[in-house]
């Protein structure tokens, strides 16, 4: 278990990560992110308000699939799974 951003996660790859921050951050983290989680891994993505979601799942790459979205009010979190590599 770590707390911090991605200076704290240097050539680890997690199966798990939670990112409860604002849009803007979490697109400029994502391509770090999506290098840091496992294939098969879950990123929570959590932090957005309703009105960014389609900016959001439109920041995610071929490899990064929608598995379950969350809504409380205003708020939304997006559950991605890391899709394994065709080999």
């Amino acid at each position: 278990f770590r707390t911090g951003d991605q200076s704290v996660i240097p050539g680890q790859r997690f199966d798990l990560v939670l990112a409860n921050i604002n849009r803007q951050v979490l697109l400029e983290m994502l391509p770090a992110l999506t290098v840091r989680l496992a294939e098969n891994g879950v990123l929570i993505l959590s932090g957005i308000l309703i009105e960014d979601e389609k900016i959001m799942r439109e920041a995610l790459t071929p490899s990064l699939a929608v598995v379950e979205r969350l809504q409380k009010g205003e708020w939304l979190a997006l559950v991605v799974r890391k899709l394994p590599r065709v080999r």
